[in-house]
């Protein structure tokens, strides 16, 4: 009898601790959501760099650092770095057919992008999506759509405002007509990244498709928004299912351009 009324005490004291415990951390994590607001209210520090800023997301040193381009020779289709401009471009050589109109990027692939780029993707940083929106929407024209290579429906979720796919609502925000899921991303456990050059080439017609009914359901042009430019497969592959849906034009804008070996 006392060690029943001995294992009851032991087990409601436990569960009087175990309520505690969680009222403890739905406490931190109030805190947690308090200061967050509280830095992006008053931390007026570029988040790039800790100098001190005025009213933008960064610094004007990093800002100018951002949209600046090397002067070299660029290939006019994909514009990677080439020795001889009248000679093909290797880089895009290896697609059948260019189906996109144009391409611009905002900056190299070096090593500030990279860190935008795990503060936005592993970090879940939604300031990097409002930065990269920032950086691009001058560049391109109201009076044509805007949509985004897809991704699966968890990422979506999992990311919230930290996705590509949130971008679309800031361009909804500023006046842009935007268009979502003109075709799809098909699951796979390898990613675009852990491929080859080779392997990216072989199955991008695999990792995306068209519904059927947006088989010519569009006209016009339209942007394509993408993070970064490797080898331009899932791009060029993107424009090709985009002339599917119909549009004449499509022009690719994406953050960065990687510069291949």
């Amino acid at each position: 009898m006392n060690i029943l009324k001995r294992f009851k005490n032991n087990f409601f004291s436990l569960k009087l601790l175990s309520n505690n415990f969680s009222k403890h951390i739905k406490h931190i994590k109030h805190i947690k959501h308090i200061k967050h607001i509280f830095n992006l209210i008053f931390d007026k520090r570029c988040f790039i760099c800790g100098i001190e800023r005025v009213d933008e997301l960064i610094c004007s040193g990093c800002h100018d650092f951002l949209i600046k381009i090397d002067d070299v020779d660029r290939c006019p289709v994909c514009k990677h770095p080439i020795k001889n401009i009248n000679i093909r471009c290797q880089y895009c050589g290896d697609f059948e057919k260019i189906y996109f109109d144009s391409f611009e990027f905002v900056h190299v692939y070096d090593k500030l992008s990279k860190k935008l780029m795990v503060r936005w993707k592993l970090e879940n940083k939604f300031l990097v999506n409002e930065l990269f929106f920032s950086l691009i929407k001058d560049r391109l024209n109201k009076n044509i759509p805007v949509t985004v290579v897809p991704d699966y429906l968890f990422n979506r979720i999992r990311r919230g405002n930290s996705s590509l796919d949130y971008m679309l609502k800031l361009f909804r925000r500023d006046g842009f007509k935007t268009i979502r899921d003109i075709y799809k991303k098909n699951f796979s456990f390898k990613k675009q990244k852990q491929k080859s050059k080779r392997d990216r080439l072989d199955t991008i017609d695999r990792s995306y498709t068209i519904p059927k009914e947006n088989i010519n359901r569009y006209s016009g042009e339209i942007y394509l928004i993408d993070d970064l430019y490797t080898t331009g497969s899932t791009i060029n592959y993107g424009a090709k299912l985009l002339k599917d849906a119909g549009f004449s034009k499509v022009h690719i804008v994406t953050f960065f351009r990687n510069v291949l070996e």
